[in-house]
């Protein structure tokens, strides 16, 4: 799902349980309702993407914000120069062919008009022709790995200076641990899994009570637990029942282990991915999945709210 809706229905998910347990089972749990409450249990919702160069919570921060922009910047100006020359430079050998041989037909003055109005609109119309377009993706990929390794790299940053500073304090262990993880991990491994939904609940605990702020640790969960299980999985990519397969492999141990049978029955079921795959993220009926979810949320969480 997109981060706007994620952002969205752990928001509501937050009031609907709130709700729920303030007036009909006012013994289970008491949930304070204030604004950063509210905003906990969106940050949740959003936080296992923090993962993703593209996620709300990447894309919103300054930091990441410059960075992307500064790349696009670049992007873009080496597709103009790329595209400029590959129209501009037949149209110079037009020009000078029509020079030396005292040769002006009207067909290769058409031509040449065409191409220098090709030179200067390249990106447009480079994604219609075959080879332009092939260079155009291979300059989005390189542009992609950049942003993912700039994104890496302050996460790890982040990482240390955190578990330096906080000189053994489990905060900073717990913290340092998230943002390498988040630096580390690939897109929907271990933010996505129990794991790390457990680890950032435990991360926020630990904040939140520094902070004073004690109660923002269940919206922040509702939130995360929206995410995961009310949310992506219902996607086509699912969510993952485990990270430890993820794990294993990059600690290289897979290989050594999977020549037991226990071993490979637990990883079999370990590696089951969590989906009722109704959308696909980004698409059409996806949009418009995510749009009437909200709604019919939203119009649930009225109607309770109504009764009492």
């Amino acid at each position: 799902m997109m981060g706007k809706t994620h952002f969205k229905i752990g928001i509501l998910y937050y009031l609907l349980m709130s709700f729920l347990t303030g007036k009909i089972l006012i013994s289970f749990y008491h949930m304070k309702i204030d604004v950063l409450a509210l905003l906990a249990a969106g940050i949740g919702a959003v936080f296992p993407d923090a993962d993703s160069d593209h996620s709300m919570v990447n894309t919103k921060n300054p930091l990441f914000k410059a960075s992307k922009k500064t790349i696009n910047y670049f992007n873009r100006l080496i597709k103009k120069v790329i595209g400029f020359f590959f129209f501009i430079v037949p149209a110079v050998l037009i020009i000078l062919y029509m020079y030396k041989n005292k040769v002006y037909l009207k067909e290769l003055v058409i031509l040449e008009i065409i191409l220098l109005f090709l030179s200067f609109n390249s990106i447009k119309v480079g994604k219609y022709i075959p080879l332009l377009s092939s260079i155009y993706r291979k300059i989005d990929n390189k542009s992609l790995k950049i942003k993912k390794i700039f994104m890496m790299s302050i996460y790890i940053y982040m990482s240390l200076s955190i578990i330096y500073f906080s000189r053994g304090r489990i905060i900073g262990v717990i913290w340092g641990a998230i943002f390498m993880i988040i630096a580390v991990f690939p897109h929907r491994t271990f933010l996505h899994a129990p794991e790390g939904l457990i680890l950032s609940v435990i991360g926020v605990k630990y904040l939140a009570d520094i902070l004073n702020v004690s109660y923002i640790t269940l919206p922040f969960a509702i939130g995360y637990f929206s995410h995961l299980y009310l949310g992506d999985v219902f996607t086509s990519s699912g969510v993952p029942v485990s990270s430890l397969p993820v794990i294993l492999k990059k600690m290289g141990l897979h290989e050594r282990l999977k020549k037991y049978t226990l071993y490979k029955n637990l990883y079999k079921i370990l590696n089951i991915r969590l989906k009722i795959p109704i959308i696909k993220t980004g698409s059409t009926l996806g949009n418009v999945f995510e749009w009437l979810y909200v709604l019919v949320l939203f119009i649930l969480i009225i109607s309770i709210y109504s009764k009492y």
